[in-house]
């Protein structure tokens, strides 16, 4: 309601990243592309300086048993993916854009879209927000993978599910989709 039903981050021409970290700081420098620097408020949680601030609700307890290959710190590692049409299941979502915009470096930049035109492509509940990611998610498009998908588990860690936020504002899990994709 804040930002005239526009989805994080409300007007500005830069989107979110698709992965996200548990926690923020100045050092970032995709720090505006990240969930978190635009809901700390909302959380009740400080403005971002020189200390890392940890938000425990961005970091999946299943993935921690997880160790990436090179050292890096928890609060630092991408546990959750917004939606991309890169790596979502298009054919299930129907939805082929980038509803939180496009963060400068990608291909292009756009803001996020408004909520009510995301509804209109198809039902709110049947598309996902968020999603816990692993490798395998990465597997069915592997040659546009992130360089730190190795942060993120080999496999899923809740089994042959994923856990979702939905742009509804419901959480749930699907089973994973034999593309392998998220």
């Amino acid at each position: 309601n804040d930002f005239n039903d526009r989805l994080p981050p409300g007007n500005s021409v830069w989107g979110l990243l698709f992965g996200q970290y548990g926690g923020y700081n100045t050092s970032l420098s995709d720090l505006n592309g990240t969930l978190p620097y635009y809901l700390h408020s909302y959380m009740g949680l400080p403005d971002a300086s020189a200390s890392t601030n940890v938000i425990n609700n961005m970091i999946c307890p299943g993935a921690l048993s997880y160790t990436p290959p090179t050292a890096v710190d928890t609060w630092h590692r991408q546990f959750y993916g917004m939606y991309n049409p890169r790596f979502a299941d298009t054919n299930a979502t129907k939805v082929a854009i980038y509803p939180f915009g496009l963060y400068i470096g990608s291909a292009g930049t756009s803001p996020s879209l408004k909520l009510t035109a995301l509804g209109a492509i198809n039902s709110l509940s049947d598309i996902w927000a968020m999603v816990d990611m692993d490798q395998t998610g990465f597997a069915a498009n592997s040659s546009q993978a992130p360089s730190w998908q190795a942060n993120t588990p080999k496999t899923p860690p809740h089994g042959k599910v994923r856990c979702y936020i939905f742009f509804d504002g419901h959480a749930g899990t699907k089973t994973i989709p034999t593309t392998e994709r998220f």
